[in-house]
């Protein structure tokens, strides 16, 4: 892994017999070296059944080389909201997201040692996770674009149904221990169906 960018997003499905997990960044490995840095857009998606410890895992496409995965949020067995963010605040921010995945028809990658740095080049016949922007978080009818977003939205959870059957996610924000910048948690309403 490259260096403080280990497993980030854990998410166990709902009837806790599958753990997924994901790196902040792509593996050493699947990156290249750009301007002396490791640079790519290829993550791995870890899946491990539980019980037997059997693992595959899916090739998951970041949106550009300088986003990051924070965490995992699982729907069912197959699918799962990722929150995935670049590492900007307040005005500078552009992308802070919640993408919908779905890896059941994408293609077990644990015997690829190597990966291609970017989607374009990936062999014929290796398909990544199907992935589709489900929240923006910058949205300007959300609020949260202004001149102190966070950089760092980094836990992510279902809070208590509501009374007329929507779901809430809740999202957190990495303060980094420090005491002038506080922790900030949103509140989004989400109606089942958005789910689909």
């Amino acid at each position: 892994r490259q260096p403080n960018a280990g497993f980030e997003g854990l998410g166990v499905t709902p009837d806790q017999k599958t753990l997924f997990t994901m790196n902040q960044r792509p593996l050493i490995q699947d990156s290249a070296v750009v301007n002396g840095r490791f640079a790519g857009t290829l993550n791995r998606l870890l899946k491990m059944e539980i019980e037997s410890e059997k693992t595959a895992e899916y090739v998951y496409p970041l949106e550009s080389p300088d986003s990051v995965v924070s965490e995992l949020l699982m729907l069912d067995s197959h699918r799962a909201l990722v929150l995935e963010r670049d590492s900007l605040s307040g005005p500078l921010a552009r992308q802070k997201g919640l993408y919908l995945i779905d890896c059941r028809d994408a293609s077990d990658v644990s015997d690829v040692k190597s990966l291609p740095s970017t989607a374009s080049e990936l062999p014929v016949g290796i398909r990544p996770v199907t992935k589709r922007l489900f929240i923006d978080l910058l949205d300007p009818h959300l609020g949260i674009a202004n001149d102190r977003t966070p950089a760092k939205f980094e836990g992510l959870t279902f809070g208590p149904d509501l009374p007329d059957g929507r779901k809430t996610l809740v999202i957190s924000v990495d303060n980094d221990f420090r005491r002038d910048n506080p922790t900030v948690f949103y509140c989004l309403a989400v109606t089942p169906e958005e789910f689909r």
